[in-house]
């Protein structure tokens, strides 16, 4: 079955409120208005729904400089990690992988583990968060913990710089929730379960009435309240992946 395109939908919903029919979204600006309706109702379901067919693995940026060498950050196509593995290999001669689950740590518990490290040993560098905080991290063993202070930088308490002068993203391992988008052409399809969609035409439709004309019919609000009431009911199957309070959420706010 093919997908919906913004287009195909934009039209139905101008032509159930009486407007201009459009070839393209670009044609009126009532067309456009109604697109970006569609595209702001879509990010919020994608997002109340934790979609788990957005669900992907991915690496994490590093810093790229050793002033912060356990530093690393979220690319900015995901908002959200739920574990994080690195390949802590023996030494820098090593050839086999080992790719170690590296487990997160409260922010409050990862700073009293790191003032316990004594900055005068030669094993541990004394480096500055952009926060302005200094972090005493080690540097003779890989990585055992990391923890987050904004939901995009992410640290880790060691590295090895026998092996590598700072983390490497090509040795990160994480998954997360893909941060959805949608495009504002005649073209974009709309990635959704069939009743998740029939939640946007609704619910967009609604939001249109409201606001481009008198306010929506009663029937118009009727089906959008079915859609939102089976929408809830299917928000708890399985199917649409793990309820947020499941699992922890290391993503962007």
């Amino acid at each position: 079955m093919s997908r919906p395109t913004l287009l195909a939908l934009t039209q139905r919903i101008l032509s159930s409120m009486d407007s201009d029919s459009v070839n393209n979204i670009s044609d009126t600006l009532e067309a456009e208005q109604v697109a970006d309706v569609i595209r702001e109702t879509y990010l919020d379901i994608v997002d109340e729904f934790d979609l788990e067919s957005e669900h992907t693995v991915f690496n994490l940026d590093a810093s790229g400089t050793t002033a912060r060498p356990t530093h690393m950050s979220v690319p900015e196509a995901y908002h959200s990690v739920e574990w994080v593995k690195y390949d802590n290999r023996a030494s820098s001669a090593a050839t086999e992988r080992n790719y170690t689950s590296i487990p997160f740590m409260e922010p409050g518990d990862f700073i009293e583990a790191s003032n316990q490290l004594n900055s005068d040993d030669s094993t541990v560098d004394v480096i500055s968060d952009p926060s302005g905080i200094e972090l005493l991290i080690r540097n003779d063993v890989n990585p055992s913990c990391w923890t987050t202070f904004d939901g995009e930088t992410y640290i880790f308490d060691s590295y090895d710089n026998t092996i590598d002068t700072t983390l490497q993203s090509s040795k990160t391992q994480a998954y997360g929730q893909k941060a959805q988008t949608l495009t504002i052409s005649d073209t974009a399809t709309i990635d959704l379960p069939q009743e998740l969609y029939m939640l946007l035409r609704n619910q967009s439709r609604e939001t249109c009435f409201d606001l481009f004309k008198d306010g929506a019919p009663l029937k118009v609000r009727q089906m959008a309240e079915r859609s939102r009431v089976r929408a809830n009911r299917l928000k708890k199957s399985t199917r649409l992946g793990r309820e947020v309070n499941d699992r922890v959420d290391y993503g962007r706010k």
